[in-house]
């Protein structure tokens, strides 16, 4: 149970003491079974306190840095595509993507670096994936993920579940690593992305101050595979660009100062610059993407780890500058996002008691599509109580609440129990239920704000007498792990009221349709996982998830959610320096409505990769492979609306030092 994150999790005394004694009770319960603890299996995202990952108060999977250096990663999303529970949904046809977790689209997943939110109302302006691209991938230590309602502890927009980005820290040892990567699409039709990426970390005061700079610079060609289509039209349909040009820099900083042996002062800084240019199909009409974002993050956070317990008090700051010209008309918004949280943990007997408190403020700046005053802001408090009680040796029980007072839609409480049972070490079953809301965002709430919609012959308007969105969620899941295999499964159902859906073309008054709560929808799902070692170099591992969401009045399918997605995954240990791995995805069969046509059916669709990597010296790492070897995409006219990038070859180069 720590407040603090890094290269590992580093462990306060008070977590130490409730994990010497949940060790010492399953030892005596289970001393055929008992193994050496590990503590880095342990994970902080699902109670702010640490937590072994198999037995943490909720359903997480973590991507680890290895596993990142390992295979083609471009932002976020590449790196959890093939995680159990989620779904990469395209956000029109520009090749943009958002997180889906358990059937709920992007606008629920709450992204987090290590524990602060990055917020930006960009969402709204049509396929915003610029949330994903913050941090340099060569500055990530690891990825956790949290797959279920988190309200209880992060608020607004964790309806779905929570990505946490954990940062490398720097320690007493000097260390870097640089790295090259290039891929290519299989043809002449553009798409080449490059990926440069430098990375250092070590003391500049021994044992007292400590920094960690990561530096990222990607580039990527509009990718038009539909140049040589005799299905094409006309030669403006030609160039149009399911994978849109790409130019991201990013720099990210940390400087960590032990104050002394219980108190550490962390300062965060970021900044990154994303540009967008492309050609895409809004409806029957070709637009073009023309958009930038300057984003500037400052983080500082106070830590202490007393006698008494644990504390954080932390204050940060987000500066977002968005630039669009194209399918809206030229505009400018600039966001900006303070927030000030903080919180205290301490042991009670059996009971570990966590209590903090959150004060955010969001200033939004568009005079574009805020007519009247150019601008609007929204202010919110928040108190949350926390109690993981270790019952027995073979029983623990987290039960939390979080009350929020919005300024514009008033108090919400969110509350959370979750029961985990051990019956042996090798036996884990757990489940719980929890309640979260989304509040309606600042472009939604206003009612001022204006932007061109419906292929440019509507205007989309905010609604001030929206109702936050509530879902109350279920899951029961079982976990058993041997020596060389695994398996786990987990049910789980959320209720959702008051959904935020934008009105159909066949509602617009005049030129303006605007946004409405809905009825109620249902998300029945399963999830299964397993992984065994065929042999000693060959491991296979694989992951299930299936889903059906509904409109609980009329039991029709929700649209844009696939009801099956799979991944298997094959790897092998060639020889001691050199691996290789063949991954398949499977998206599954999901319905769409599309304009004159109605509801469809969409089929379902694999895309397979292969790859390898070559150590060729402690230091030096070699890989390359190809990703969607069989070259499955969709035509740009299609139902589906949009195209996975096609056969592409991909290698790159790191050396650490």
């Amino acid at each position: 149970m720590s407040s603090k994150t890094g290269n590992s999790v580093r462990m306060s005394p008070v977590a130490l003491a409730v994990i010497a004694t949940v060790a010492n009770q399953s030892a005596m319960a289970n001393k055929a079974n008992e193994e050496t603890l590990q503590l880095d299996k342990y994970v902080v995202t699902a109670t702010q306190t640490s937590h072994e990952l198999t037995t943490a108060p909720a359903s997480m999977s973590v991507i680890t840095g290895k596993e990142l250096q390992e295979t083609p990663v471009s932002d976020i999303s590449d790196a959890i595509r093939h995680t159990e529970g989620i779904h990469l949904e395209q956000k029109g046809g520009n090749g943009r993507r958002g997180i889906n977790i358990r059937g709920l689209s992007s606008a629920y997943t709450l992204v987090l670096v290590n524990g602060r939110r990055v917020d930006s109302n960009v969402t709204l302006i049509r396929g915003n994936d610029f949330d994903l691209s913050t941090i340099p991938v060569d500055h990530i230590d690891r990825i956790e993920i949290v797959r279920g309602p988190m309200s209880a502890l992060y608020g607004s927009e964790a309806l779905g579940g929570v990505v946490n980005i954990i940062t490398k820290k720097g320690t007493n040892q000097f260390e870097g690593n640089a790295s090259i990567d290039f891929s290519s699409p299989f043809g002449s039709d553009g798409g080449n992305e490059t990926r440069n990426s430098v990375s250092l970390r070590g003391p500049l005061v021994e044992n007292k101050l400590f920094y960690s700079l990561s530096v990222d610079a990607q580039h990527r060609d509009a990718w038009t595979p539909y140049q040589d289509d005799p299905s094409t039209t006309n030669a403006q349909e030609d160039k149009l660009s399911p994978i849109e040009k790409k130019e991201l820099y990013s720099v990210a900083g940390n400087l960590n100062w032990k104050i002394n042996d219980q108190q550490t002062l962390d300062l965060d800084i970021t900044h990154n610059k994303d540009e967008r240019d492309g050609e895409f199909l809004q409806g029957s009409k070709i637009s073009i993407t023309d958009q930038e974002i300057r984003r500037y993050t400052y983080g500082l956070t106070h830590s202490g780890q007393w006698a008494w317990g644990d504390s954080q008090l932390r204050y940060y700051r987000e500066d977002m500058n968005f630039t669009e010209r194209g399918a809206s008309g030229a505009g400018k918004m600039k966001q900006t996002n303070q927030t000030v949280d903080g919180f205290v943990s301490k042991l009670f007997g059996d009971h570990l008691v966590t209590t903090g408190a959150e004060y955010r403020h969001t200033k939004l700046e568009n005079a574009r599509d805020f007519k009247t005053s150019g601008e609007a802001t929204v202010s919110q408090k928040a108190v949350f109580l926390q109690d993981e009680w270790l019952i027995n040796p073979e029983w623990s029980f987290t039960l939390g609440g979080r009350l929020d007072d919005h300024e514009y839609f008033g108090t919400h409480f969110s509350p959370r129990g979750y029961l985990v049972y051990t019956p042996t070490a090798a036996l884990t079953i757990k489940g719980g239920v929890g309640k979260a809301f989304k509040a309606p965002s600042l472009l939604q709430l206003t009612e001022e704000y204006r932007l061109k919609s419906c292929g440019g012959s509507c205007f989309l308007r905010g609604n001030p007498n929206l109702e936050p969105e509530v879902a109350t969620s279920y899951e029961l899941g079982i976990n058993y792990q041997q020596p060389g295999w695994h398996v786990g499964a987990t049910i789980f159902r959320t209720d959702i009221d008051d959904l935020i859906q934008r009105q159909s073309s066949a509602q617009i008054v005049g030129d303006t349709i605007t946004f409405e709560n809905v009825d109620a929808a249902r998300i029945d799902g399963l999830e299964l996982s397993a992984g065994v070692d065929l042999t000693s170099t060959v491991s296979l591992s694989a992951n299930y998830t299936y889903s059906d969401a509904r409109d609980k009045n009329t039991d029709e399918i929700l649209h844009k959610r696939p009801r099956e997605n799979a991944n298997l995954r094959l790897d092998w240990q060639v020889t001691d320096a050199m691996g290789a791995f063949v991954r398949t995805h499977y998206v599954g069969e999901q319905e769409d409505s599309i304009r004159r046509k109605g509801d469809v059916d969409l089929q379902g669709y694999a895309l397979t990769d292969i790859g390898m990597t070559y150590q060729l010296t402690k230091d030096l790492q070699l890989r390359t492979g190809i990703t969607n070897i069989e070259d499955k995409t969709q035509g740009y006219d299609s139902d589906y609306g949009f195209s996975e990038r096609g056969r592409t070859i991909y290698a790159g180069v790191s050396l650490s030092f």
